[in-house]
């Protein structure tokens, strides 16, 4: 009460409070443990607004398992010897090899002139291995002397789940020496060599300078932590060739004129492998042809201002704290959601439009939603607790008498519910117990009560989970209503064809224990039907009061309980239901009747189990049983008597009803003017 008070006394004052505290709660400590969760939500979105554009200045040469297989593992120096040299005849601008050359080879004079083969190109590119955060090991001395550039491998690794989100351009290394990353220094050489100048890499303190020609690099900063994030393309897309036809000269020089040529392990086998977002595992190689692509293409992942960004989630979250809580009341809550989802359909189509033009991103999306999310739930309960705290006694009160669903729909909707009278198209159901009488002469009254308690409890259970209405219990008996309250109807007969089958899988299920523990069973039949009804309140207002469907819909479903008798079947719908739910559920056409007290026929169907649950034994059955059902309505009687009296030996029991009712067409054949309808005159 005391925090009520404070809350109510202190409008303004309660509004900034919280809203300060989600914000601390969103963009400081979420950020500690949402930080992949960002960069995933951000390579999400590219999935579906990036082009995916791949350069063609890039070619990568396989060292695939084509080419291992011919050459063996680990491969012969010798073979990078003819490789580039079938290379150089197509006057590439650079070339990287992706082979860390760290030792001499078994044969001196092979070494000598591959180092040779590597000044003659002028174009060569090795890399070296980082030991640890500042100690470098180079390529084997004769290579890193013979070859134009000597770069550094590995990128960063996200330490949450070592996808690769980042490449650094550059690393500061014992005796303050500095490399560049694979990607830039291949980049270097491409653009010394396009444009006949050459762009070096100024590693003086402050003066790491990455305006390469047409292309202006986006990075965090300029120093030993700055960094590039990677805007993934599909490796596929890439132009590849194989190392193996390089090596034998079996491809076209021409497509690697003026192009970076990135040589490097493909093969499946061999473990060069790192996860990046959209793609999942790709070859090392594939890494730098994308931090290549990303500057080529000038796709570079720029973030939004972070100062602003907080500002704007921290007017979010007061905007729908104050709304929320103070300033709509409950017959205007359209009016938040309505504002705020506009309010979110603005800052969402500025984001759009600047990822789309500017490839500008949050860097917290992941906040931002929380932030909305979180000032809805908070700003919501703290409503709730003010305003609503009667209706929730209400609802669960009148949760006791209805489904939990329809108690929900009277309260929290706006339109009116008519409680006098309305005419509408439901459905309706009826269960009944078979032999209740018999059974209740067994049982003690305690023993009976005790049984009428567990079968109801189980049965209601089921319907009020199905979004049915009880209407009434007339001991056994059980009367159910669905779409009574509902404005819209949507799945009514399916849910109650649904809670039918599930009610007879319980009701199987207690048969079993009860035949374990008193040697008897029960059977259920039920009746459903779909159409036409009186809905209303019966009774004395302010005094005694019961709602009820009135109508010739409720009495067929009633009947249709009640023929289940006759063909010895669980579960009877009329062709209503039949025709709505038919696609989702196993039936068994059974009769054309006429019911007591009703000249209109109808088709009758029993329901047997969901759809594609048949067992095989079942499906000959309801075959065979169809087939003698059109010879029965030919009046091929004696052809009918035939396949009926089959299944009625295995116990098919609405099979055993067509047998008699042929036996008796053969003695006493129908007129010529039979209508097929077979009239009920019990109940």
């Amino acid at each position: 009460m005391q925090f009520k008070n404070f809350i109510t006394r202190h409008k303004k004052s309660s509004v900034i409070l919280l809203s300060s505290l989600l914000f601390l709660i969103s963009y400081f400590w979420l950020w500690v443990f949402s930080y992949t969760i960002d960069k995933d939500l951000y390579y999400l979105i590219k999935e579906f607004v990036s082009n995916d554009k791949v350069t063609k200045n890039v070619v990568i040469v396989e060292i695939d398992d084509k080419t291992l297989n011919k050459t063996g593992f680990p491969m012969d120096r010798k073979y990078f010897i003819d490789t580039l040299k079938h290379i150089d005849e197509g006057h590439p601008a650079t070339v990287w090899i992706d082979v860390f050359f760290a030792d001499k080879w078994t044969n001196p004079v092979t070494d000598k002139l591959l180092a040779q083969k590597f000044k003659e190109s002028g174009n060569i590119v090795l890399g070296s291995a980082i030991l640890n955060w500042k100690t470098l090991e180079k390529p084997y001395k004769l290579f890193s002397d013979s070859v134009k550039t000597v770069s550094y491998y590995p990128p960063i690794l996200d330490p949450k789940n070592d996808k690769v989100y980042s490449i650094r351009p550059f690393r500061t290394f014992d005796n303050w020496e500095v490399l560049e990353n694979f990607s830039f220094a291949l980049l270097r050489n491409y653009y010394s060599y396009i444009y006949s100048k050459d762009f070096s890499f100024k590693s003086d303190l402050g003066e790491k300078n990455y305006d390469f020609p047409n292309s202006k690099v986006y990075l965090w900063d300029f120093s030993d932590n700055a960094k590039l994030d990677i805007n993934y393309s599909e490796p596929k897309k890439f132009d590849t060739l194989s190392f193996y036809d390089v090596y034998n000269g079996e491809f076209n020089p021409e497509q690697l004129k003026d192009k970076i040529v990135i040589i490097g392990y493909t093969a499946e086998w061999v473990k060069d492998d790192f996860i990046v977002p959209e793609y999942g595992i790709v070859k090392w190689i594939y890494v730098h042809a994308n931090a290549i692509n990303t500057i080529m293409n000038k796709d570079y992942i720029k973030y939004f201002n972070k100062n602003i960004e907080y500002v704007i989630g921290f007017l979010f979250a007061i905007i729908i704290v104050y709304l929320n809580v103070f300033y709509i009341r409950k017959e205007s809550l359209f009016l938040i959601l309505f504002e705020t989802f506009a309010l979110f359909i603005i800052v969402l189509f500025a984001y759009l439009i600047s990822f789309l033009w500017f490839w500008i991103i949050f860097n917290f999306p992941f906040e931002f939603i929380f932030t909305l999310a979180a000032a809805f739930v908070l700003s919501s309960s703290i409503k709730s607790y003010f305003e609503e705290w009667n209706k929730i006694r209400l609802n669960q009160a009148l949760a006791e008498y209805v489904s939990q669903d329809i108690a929900s729909e009277i309260l929290h909707w706006t339109w009116a519910v008519n409680l006098s009278w309305e005419k509408k198209r439901i459905t309706t159901f009826f269960s009944d117990l078979a032999g209740f009488t018999t059974l209740s002469e067994k049982l003690s009254p305690e023993e009976l009560v005790w049984f009428l308690r567990s079968y109801l409890w189980e049965m209601s259970g089921i319907i009020m989970d199905n979004k049915w209405f009880i209407n009434k219990y007339e001991w056994d008996a059980i009367m159910a209503l669905w779409w009574v309250f509902w404005k819209t109807r949507e799945t009514s007969n399916y849910d109650a064809c649904f809670s039918a089958i599930i009610q007879q899988k319980h009701i199987f299920l207690m048969n079993q224990r009860r035949l374990e523990m008193w040697e008897w069973e029960v059977w259920v039949r039920m009746g459903i039907n779909y159409w036409d009804a009186i809905i209303w309140n019966i009774g004395r207002e302010w005094r005694k009061m019961e709602f009820t469907a009135l109508g010739d819909s409720v009495n067929l479903a009633s009947r249709l309980e009640w023929v289940n008798k006759f063909y010895g079947t669980a579960i009877c719908v009329s062709e209503s239901v039949y025709d709505e739910v038919k696609d989702s559920f196993e039936f068994r056409y059974l009769d054309k009747i006429r019911v007591k007290w009703k000249n209109e026929p109808i088709n009758i169907y029993e329901l047997i189990c969901l759809k594609g649950d048949l067992t095989d034994m079942k499906k000959q059955i309801i075959s065979d049983f169809d087939i003698a059902i059109e010879l029965y309505i030919a009046r091929k009687f004696p052809d009918a008597l035939e396949i009926f009296k089959k299944l009625a030996e295995i116990w098919d029991k609405p099979s055993q009803t067509y047998k008699n009712r042929c036996e008796l067409y053969l003695e006493n054949p129908p007129s010529e003017s039979w209508d097929l309808v077979w009239t009920m005159n019990e109940k």
